[in-house]
């Protein structure tokens, strides 16, 4: 009988050279392949982040819509922002405010007409939002969706007056200009300080100056004066009420004064660029000429009227000023000082602020000086003098008043601030705030090359 050889059959196994070929061809594979999927993920995620924002885009739109058909809407334009991005002035204006919220409010009549933007899609919070309300169109710049760290944009983003200043400031909160500087001050509003800073602008085809960006909107003072005027004239001391004062209703067009009580004969002549009687010291009459026919004494073109916007000013003030700029600020808004007077004022034309004049010259005057040294002879104050663009020599108005009189505020020709008369004559220099749409279009913001606007 035959023996069978009984043999296990042996599977031969991989050598390590052969497994190590192997996990070198599955790395190569993954570096080849992740990054396409990883890059397939990210443009799945920027796709539904983009449409996201036109999402939201539609949303905003529709939410301008919606204030253009309301019945109080007055046709002003219409500003969007984020909650986070809005200023305490802005939040004013809208009865409650989440800084991840978006807000579209007409800013024409004191932002009477707002809205909140509904969006049911994923959190989009964008730096800025612009309305063209020429053509309608929305555009939104670098937005972040949800807890994404990329920004998305979409639509057209013109570069407005605004963005043209607050570029200025991208290396920091103070940066040269001309022989001065454009600072960031102790409210988070843009200014220009210091003995000629580049802020000159060409407007109602004269020269005007550019204080700071207050709440998203440029504020021209003239360079010139318009010639000397009362404040109000008023009963016998006249009126430390700017909302019924004489000089208000000069300078303002009749939608700002329909309310007065005070029927003086010169209603709008600035405004107007018309000519008729106006006052000089107490109840002395004079000739008034705005039209433009005796050179410096110009009124508004309708053009640079299409500019301005109707704003909110503030009419408070301090009994001395023994106080520095910072606390004067809060003194010109604050409610309860002013007595019997209104605080506020929705208008047009108004004068500068002394808190204006406060921050005008170098930075160690508005930080250590009072207000009232800055007109001392001392070597340690006399800076405030030297350095300070507002001053013009001459006896000027200012729309802030003294608390516990019927008294108004001047800055006399030695950089002193005085409480006064408003039947008394004294420098106008009219201050507007500009349109938030208003673009600069050409200058350089220098004295021989001006900003111009459009």
């Amino acid at each position: 009988m035959l023996k069978k050889d009984n043999y296990i059959k042996q599977d031969k196994g991989f050598t390590l050279i052969e497994l190590l070929a192997v996990i070198v061809i599955l790395a190569i594979i993954a570096l080849i392949v992740t990054p396409i999927i990883l890059n397939i993920i990210s443009e799945s995620r920027d796709k539904s982040n983009q449409r996201s924002v036109e999402g939201y885009q539609k949303a905003v739109e529709l939410t301008v819509g919606e204030i253009m058909v309301d019945e109080d809407y007055t046709g002003g334009d219409i500003t969007c922002k984020l909650g986070s991005k809005m200023s305490d002035t802005e939040k004013e204006y809208i009865t409650s405010v989440s800084d991840d919220e978006t807000y579209c409010w007409d800013t024409k009549e004191g932002k009477a007409t707002s809205r909140q933007v509904t969006y049911s899609g994923s959190r989009v919070k964008p730096d800025k939002i612009q309305v063209n309300m020429e053509t309608g169109e929305i555009g939104i710049k670098d937005a972040q969706v949800g807890s994404s760290s990329k920004r998305y944009s979409v639509g057209n983003i013109t570069m407005t007056a605004v963005d043209t200043i607050e570029e200025l400031l991208s290396s920091g909160d103070t940066v040269k200009s001309g022989d001065g500087e454009i600072f960031i001050d102790d409210y988070g509003n843009i200014r220009y300080r210091g003995k000629d800073p580049d802020n000159y602008v060409e407007f109602n085809d004269e020269t005007w100056r550019i204080i700071g960006i207050f709440d998203g909107h440029i504020k021209l003072i003239r360079d010139e004066s318009i010639g000397n005027l009362v404040w109000d004239r008023q009963n016998t001391w006249g009126s430390g009420d700017w909302t019924n004062a004489d000089l208000m209703i000069l300078l303002n067009p009749e939608e700002d004064y329909m309310e007065t009580t005070n029927f003086t004969e010169y209603k709008s002549l600035y405004w107007n660029r018309e000519s008729g009687e106006c006052y000089k010291d107490f109840d002395v009459t004079k000739d008034c000429d705005f039209t433009g026919s005796n050179g410096n004494q110009k009124g508004l073109s309708v053009e640079a009227q299409n500019m301005i916007q109707k704003t909110k000013w503030y009419l408070g003030g301090w009994d001395d000023f023994k106080i520095l700029t910072k606390d004067m600020y809060i003194k010109e808004r604050e409610v309860g000082e002013y007595k019997d007077y209104p605080l506020t004022w929705d208008g047009h034309v108004g004068l500068m602020y002394l808190s204006d004049y406060g921050y005008a010259p170098q930075e160690s005057c508005s930080s250590q000086v009072n207000l009232s040294q800055y007109g001392s002879s001392s070597d340690y104050w006399t800076g405030c003098i030297s350095s300070n663009w507002l001053l013009k020599g001459v006896d000027e108005w200012m729309i802030s008043t003294q608390t516990d009189k019927q008294l108004t505020t001047w800055v006399s020709t030695g950089n002193y601030f005085r409480h006064a008369n408003p039947r008394l004559e004294k420098a106008v220099r009219p201050v507007v705030f500009l349109n938030s749409s208003v673009k600069i279009t050409g200058g350089e913001g220098t004295s021989s090359d001006r900003y111009t606007l459009g």
